[in-house]
């Protein structure tokens, strides 16, 4: 943070200086009595360029957000009024101070140093309404993700609890040790789905505990390989964002009639994560099904922009699912 406003610091000087030497270089020098002239002008430039540079600041960091954005038009147009007599002000007592006489000047002078205020106005009031744009897009941005996010807790409960029931069905000793694991994995929903990012260690820990659960209910006829390669230590990522892949492949490619198998391959190469994800159908793939999954493109959108790639591939008797995303 300190970096940026350091640079935004330098970026205003240099530009204050391109504003205060183009002038110079271009307007030519004045005629006639030099000195007394030179000196005249150059009282002006300074005020004049000075002033605007004032009423900029003014402009966009007080009256156009503080005044004008909240409907204090009024005593917005007092305090413009108040800068326009000051500015007149000065150059009425600027004269008589150099002993100068430049009253067939003087308007003249001050109407160019106006013109400099309006373009100062214009300036400012482009930039705070290309920011507020911004903002409002950010926080349009947020808000939705958060929606997306909070999307993902009731639809993953809604699927391990059917696990459970399924084990409760049978009477499965591996109830409890299941509960467990589903508290290990509400407590992560709960302290870690509002963060922006999460550490990755903890992300595929998550990921484990739901698997684990998963293979709770299973039988012989499905079989279920997960790999992870590679250090994910000192790396972060959008939490809960790989999980609708992962449960997909247990929604779909799970029976208790014929034999299936799920590949789940996690691999950390660098700073990017390659997921995996393939399961053979067995369960027919509905229309209504891809909620979660339509979400989960759109975090990828708001989070990673081009910095990943998502192929799916949605065969007659495979799903597969190929990430690559650049870690944070």
């Amino acid at each position: 943070m300190q970096k940026l406003t350091i640079y935004n610091i330098l970026k205003h000087i240099a530009l204050w200086i391109i504003y205060l030497i183009l002038p110079i270089i271009i307007i030519p020098r004045p005629e006639g009595n030099y000195i007394e002239r030179s000196q005249f002008v150059l009282l002006h430039y300074l005020f004049s360029s000075l002033y605007s540079i004032l009423f900029f600041y003014a402009n966009f960091y007080w009256t156009i957000p503080g005044l004008l954005y909240k409907n204090k038009k009024w005593k917005y147009i007092l305090v413009i009024t108040l800068f326009v007599l000051l500015c007149l002000a000065v150059y009425r007592i600027l004269p008589k101070i150099i002993n100068f006489e430049a009253n067939r000047n003087i308007f003249f002078l001050f109407f160019a140093t106006l013109v400099k205020l309006i373009f100062m106005f214009i300036v400012a009031w482009i930039i705070v309404l290309y920011k507020r744009n911004k903002e409002q897009a950010i926080a349009k941005n947020q808000a939705e993700l958060a929606y997306l996010k909070a999307q993902v807790n009731p639809h993953f409960l809604f699927n391990v609890l059917n696990s459970l029931y399924a084990l409760a069905i049978k009477k499965s000793d591996k109830v409890v040790e299941a509960i467990s694991q589903l508290s290990d994995i509400m407590r992560y929903n709960i302290n870690e789905s509002q963060k922006n990012l999460v550490s990755l260690t903890h992300e595929l820990e998550y990921l484990e505990d739901y698997i684990d659960i998963q293979k709770l209910r299973l039988t012989t006829k499905t079989k279920v390989i997960y790999e992870v390669r590679g250090d994910p230590e000192n790396k972060e990522i959008e939490p809960l964002l790989l999980i609708t892949f992962i449960e997909n492949a247990f929604k779909y490619g799970v029976s208790t009639e014929k034999k299936s198998e799920i590949v789940i391959k996690i691999e950390i190469v660098e700073n990017n994560l390659n997921l995996f994800v393939q399961n053979d159908k067995v369960k027919k793939l509905l229309d209504t099904s891809g909620t979660g999954l339509k979400n989960t493109i759109k975090r990828l959108n708001y989070t990673y922009k081009n910095n990943y790639y998502l192929n799916i591939t949605n065969k007659e008797m495979y799903y597969r699912v190929q990430l690559i995303m650049k870690l944070k």
